[in-house]
């Protein structure tokens, strides 16, 4: 295990590929609600963006705070 970042490089890897998915699944809720009629659901998926947004900018101050990044180039 990487004593600076309490990371192994799996780990590490694994990270970026949750975040990855994470924003792909965020720019399609994104798209969808453009067509979506109904002003509950509408508003339902953008408290769902929203909160999916603060967990991604949870994760990135992680990163920022753990020194992430350098370990993955």
């Amino acid at each position: 295990m990487d004593n600076t970042t309490g990371l192994t490089p799996h780990d590490a890897l694994e990270l970026s590929e949750v975040m990855n998915g994470a924003m792909t699944i965020m720019k399609m809720m994104q798209m969808n609600m453009n067509q979506v009629q109904d002003p509950d659901l509408k508003t339902f998926m953008q408290q769902t963006l929203e909160a999916r947004r603060i967990r991604m900018q949870a994760m990135q101050q992680f990163i920022s705070n753990q020194h992430v990044i350098n370990k993955l180039q």
